[in-house]
C-alpha cells in the first residue's frame, strides 16, 4: 500500500523528525505511529496483576449498599 500526503506541514514535520532522529523520512514516520499506537493501547496486564484486579473487584462487589439513591441524586 502507497501513502501519500499532501501536506506541506507534515511534510516539513516528517523531514525535521527524520533529521532529529537520524533515520529515513519513512522510518521516522512509522517509529512516530508506532510509538503514538503504543501509548493508546492499554497496557498489558501479567496473570497475576488480573488475579489481583479480580480479586478486587469481587470484594468491591460483595460490599453492601449503604444508599440506594440514585448516583445524579447523591451528587447532585
Amino acid at each position: 500500500m502507497t501513502l501519500a500526503i499532501d501536506d506541506q506541514r507534515i511534510e516539513r514535520l516528517a523531514r525535521r523528525l527524520a533529521a532529529a532522529t537520524n533515520a529515513s523520512v519513512p522510518d521516522a514516520v512509522a517509529r512516530a505511529l508506532e510509538d503514538q499506537l503504543a501509548r493508546l493501547r492499554p497496557p498489558e496486564r501479567t496473570n497475576g496483576e488480573r488475579a489481583a484486579l479480580d480479586a478486587v473487584l469481587t470484594a468491591a462487589r460483595a460490599l453492601p449498599v449503604l444508599d440506594e439513591r440514585p448516583v445524579d441524586e447523591l451528587l447532585g
